[in-house]
């Protein structure tokens, strides 16, 4: 993507979140609309975010998935910086990443990921997570568990057997107590 539509793109969002009711939003998202190509593809696929990868065709598909994001968004902003309470507790506990992000910011970026991955209207297309730098966290240390990980939630996610989900939870439960996950 070029400079200047990186620039256009940003102030076509910031326009966009500027709204202050949904009407208002509706509104700036169907005046970006207008500027796209009636075939539009939003394709995703090579994302470095790797539940968000997927291809969205035509206005209207990519109007409805970020619209379902932003009321999303919004609910969890809405968490995070409204009354206290525990989940907002544990929502904004500060990470070891630079500057102390909050855990909020991290739970944020995956926003897209829940609602692609839970919502079966909304077709995806697999990304090769090999291809991907790793965080610079210790799961850098195991891409392959990382992997098989992500294999196996598919596979219970599509069969529904539970064994798939014993197994990850096995290399889950192996990884947070510290062990070798190989």
């Amino acid at each position: 993507m070029s400079q200047e539509n990186m620039e256009q793109l940003r102030s076509g969002l910031a326009s966009f979140l500027a709204g202050t009711n949904e009407s208002a939003r509706e509104e700036m998202l169907s005046r970006i609309a207008e500027g796209w190509d009636p075939e539009i593809e939003l394709d995703a696929s090579e994302s470095p975010v790797l539940d968000t990868s997927g291809v969205y065709r035509g206005r209207d598909a990519v109007k409805r998935f970020w619209r379902e994001w932003l009321a999303l968004a919004e609910q969890f902003f809405a968490l995070c910086e409204g009354p206290d309470s525990v989940l907002k507790a544990r929502c904004t506990v500060p990470t070891t990443y630079p500057n102390a992000a909050q855990r909020k910011v991290f739970i944020q970026e995956r926003l897209a990921s829940l609602l692609l991955s839970t919502n079966a209207r909304w077709r995806v297309k697999a990304a090769d997570p090999f291809g991907f730098g790793w965080s610079m966290t210790r799961f850098r240390q195991f891409p392959h568990e990382a992997v098989v990980s992500d294999a196996l939630k598919t596979a219970f996610l599509k069969t529904g057997f539970p064994e798939y989900m014993r197994a990850y939870s096995e290399i889950r439960a192996r990884f947070a107590a510290g062990a070798q996950c190989a």
